[in-house]
């Protein structure tokens, strides 16, 4: 309401939502700026791909990777001076003794809430 003056916790709660809204469209336009860039090469890469036998191709957003490439391909795909390199994506599942100290689970879980 206009004329009551806002505690210090009102203050510091809205600079950390008006923060987070400017980091989440910041983020948002980063994100659509790295799509319009990669767009056109993984039109390319698709057309190429489907081209050589793939079906299901995915692009990643804000990267620009591809994912679906049949091994028949993979040969002609290395020759194409647009395809920077190729690997192999590993499905893995994450066990406790290394997923606990890559997040930092500890400091995680102690962290005072937001």
């Amino acid at each position: 309401m206009p004329g009551i003056p806002q505690t210090a916790a009102q203050t510091l709660e809205q600079a950390q939502n008006e923060t987070e809204s400017v980091q989440a469209q910041i983020r948002s336009e980063a994100l659509a700026e790295a799509n319009a860039i990669a767009a056109p090469e993984q039109s390319l890469v698709s057309a190429r791909l489907r081209a050589l036998g793939s079906s299901d191709i995915f692009a990643y957003q804000g990267l620009n990777f591809l994912r679906a490439v049949p091994s028949t391909a993979l040969d002609a795909l290395a020759a194409d001076p647009l395809v920077a390199e190729i690997t192999s994506i590993e499905s893995k599942t994450p066990l406790l003794n290394t997923s606990v100290p890559a997040i930092d689970a500890p400091a995680f879980y102690s962290a005072p809430p937001l």
